[in-house]
């Protein structure tokens, strides 16, 4: 007599009677949910180094090519300088660096170049040159200075709980030639050659009228 109190399921589908292929299934489908679930909630991996640093030391330095002033439309070098500071300074990483040339406006807003990544800078690391790049520096009329920019992004190691996000940005200026305005035009006022031939040439018209005066009168 058939029992109407459950369903009965197939023993082809039921994980706990079936074969052993629907256990091997199951259990994949179990770890990969668990791994999935570790790795979503694991934390961002962090870290403080060197043990124990208490400072942010990483300075970002922009130098110019020139010193005196320059003209509207001349090419400056710029160089980028990098380092990491000594004693309790922490080390850093993941560092991207840009350089921005003068705008019209003199406003570092161009960006020039994209320096490669430095994927760990320790604490310490000398200044060393990070590279350079070139700005023709072409202004507007009345604009007197320009400024070129450079930035840094990246973290910093300072705690073993998340790293710190930093960023850091230098600009230095150029100062640009003032072109005079024009002088004005020269009043026309004649000089003393140009008086002297207007005189000749009102006394030769004066001569010729008495000379003929006096055919008429004779």
């Amino acid at each position: 007599m058939a029992s109407w109190g459950y369903l009965k399921m197939p023993g082809r589908n039921n994980p706990l009677t079936g074969k052993p292929r629907m256990w091997s299934r199951a259990t994949c489908l179990v770890l990969a949910l668990g791994v999935a679930l570790l790795i979503g909630g694991s934390p961002a991996e962090a870290s403080q180094s060197p043990p124990g640093c208490t400072n942010n030391g990483v300075a970002l330095d922009l130098q110019k090519s020139v010193s005196d002033l320059i003209a509207n439309g001349d090419t400056v070098t710029y160089t980028v300088v990098l380092g990491n500071g000594a004693g309790a300074s922490c080390d850093a990483g993941n560092i991207v660096i840009r350089g921005f040339c003068p705008d019209t406006s003199g406003n570092p807003t161009i960006l020039k170049t994209t320096f490669a990544t430095i994927p760990n800078l320790p604490a310490p690391t000398a200044d060393f040159i990070v590279g350079t790049f070139d700005c023709v520096v072409t202004v507007s009329p009345g604009v007197i200075f320009a400024q070129a920019k450079d930035t840094l992004t990246g973290v910093l190691h300072d705690s073993p709980v998340t790293d710190d996000p930093m960023e850091i940005s230098k600009t230095v200026s150029v100062n640009l030639e003032v072109t005079p305005p024009p002088p004005p035009p020269p009043n026309q006022i004649p000089t003393l050659s140009e008086w002297v031939m207007i005189m000749f040439a009102a006394f030769l018209v004066l001569a010729g009228g008495v000379a003929l005066r006096r055919k008429r009168i004779v």
